[in-house]
């Protein structure tokens, strides 16, 4: 690909501070999957690296390309280069991020952090908020049950209504037990059980690896906001992301990795952000209905992650005695 090109010009309105670093002059891919709304790239020469781009209303990420316009269409395989703060897409796109504004991932600011009783406090109050929401999609169905234990019981069955598939059955199972270790602050075990819903589900990102993607995204920004998280199993983690290599697809894995790394899209973080702190409630429950609304499922399933999470706030007693579960020797 030659530059000097005139070809069709779009600007991007913001880049992903990790798009930006990864775009550098020279670099070059192609289009692994393109859709309406979403187009992947793969970058070569890196460890199955990938950014993507999105339209002007898409939530950012840390590996986003934000377009000032809808996104055009691409095929798969398209080859791209970058070069002079460019992005030459095949023969006729160039999209330049040379005035684009570098995104980072929004932190709650300092003093706005509530304390951990508080945020007990204000887990029960979003109670009434899960309960006034639409029909759910994907795990979502499961979300009773979870913050079941955030009231202080400890039933872990369905409703007698919700009638479940073998597969969903087999799901409950998992997330029962990863309910069962976040209340009792047993990090190893929730890990231990998090492998089994990865790469289950129909779709780009499965609804086990979007759940588990949630739940340790929380998990992450628990430790790094929270002193009793401070030291949350790196070793377990590394090692529990290559065994999900293999278990599901490159897109997918990206974003999970992301996820145990603290990193999600623009609206996940200012939902954990809102919940971990003093903002107003009807800002969560808007929140919330943003978060429902991304893909088929995808925002149900890391919404049932991310309360499944919460179960690790409910008892600020055991919670700062975690050493008693963190180990250094590898999980069975």
């Amino acid at each position: 690909m030659k530059s000097g090109l005139k070809n069709p010009r779009v600007s991007i309105l913001r880049i992903g501070e990790l798009a930006y670093d990864l775009l550098k002059p020279d670099s070059q891919g192609k289009v692994l999957a393109a859709f309406s709304k979403v187009a992947y790239l793969y970058l070569d020469n890196t460890q199955d690296e990938l950014t993507w781009l999105v339209s002007e209303n898409a939530p950012m990420h840390r590996r986003g390309i934000q377009l000032g316009r809808r996104l055009p269409g691409l095929t798969a395989d398209t080859p791209f280069y970058v070069e002079h703060q460019q992005i030459l897409v095949g023969s006729n796109l160039v999209l330049d991020f040379s005035q684009s504004l570098k995104w980072e991932k929004p932190r709650p600011h300092p003093g706005e952090l509530a304390s951990l009783d508080v945020v007990q406090e204000r887990l029960v109050a979003v109670l009434p908020i899960l309960e006034n929401l639409p029909s759910p999609a994907g795990l979502g169905i499961f979300i009773p049950q979870i913050t079941n234990l955030s009231q202080g019981h400890t039933r872990f069955h369905p409703t007698p209504s919700l009638k479940l598939t073998s597969a969903q059955e087999f799901v409950w199972t998992t997330i029962k037990e990863i309910a069962k270790a976040c209340h009792d602050h047993d990090l190893p075990r929730i890990l231990n059980a998090a492998e089994e819903l990865i790469g289950l589900g129909e779709g780009l990102t499965p609804s086990g690896d979007d759940f588990i993607g949630g739940l340790l995204f929380s998990l992450a920004i628990f430790q790094e906001l929270f002193e009793p998280f401070h030291h949350f199993l790196p070793y377990e983690l590394t090692q529990f992301l290559e065994r999900s290599k293999p278990r599901t697809n490159i897109i997918s894995y990206t974003l999970l990795k992301d996820h145990v790394a603290g990193h999600a899209s623009e609206t996940l973080h200012m939902l954990i952000n809102a919940l971990l702190t003093s903002q107003d409630l009807k800002n969560v429950s808007r929140l919330i209905s943003e978060v429902i609304q991304l893909g088929h499922s995808t925002g149900w399933d890391m919404l049932a992650g991310i309360l499944t999470s919460m179960l690790l706030m409910i008892d600020s007693i055991t919670l700062h005695e975690l050493g008693l579960h963190i180990s250094t020797s590898n999980p069975s």
